[in-house]
């Protein structure tokens, strides 16, 4: 999940990966904008706690 806590009225954006993955590639961010990235686990047994970013400031 993305969220732009710059624009905290805008909805956070969900971006699915296959487990396998290992890094990611988000776009649609706006530079100079304050974002965090959680990213979650979803398996059989349910969602998995998520992990949290530091704040990330694209150029």
């Amino acid at each position: 999940m993305v969220h732009d806590k710059s624009t905290p009225t805008n909805h956070s954006r969900i971006i699915g990966y296959p487990a396998s993955a290992r890094s990611a590639d988000v776009t649609g961010v706006t530079a100079g904008h304050e974002y965090v990235i959680l990213v979650c686990a979803w398996n059989a047994s349910g969602e998995g706690k998520p992990s949290m970013s530091d704040t990330g400031v694209p150029g």
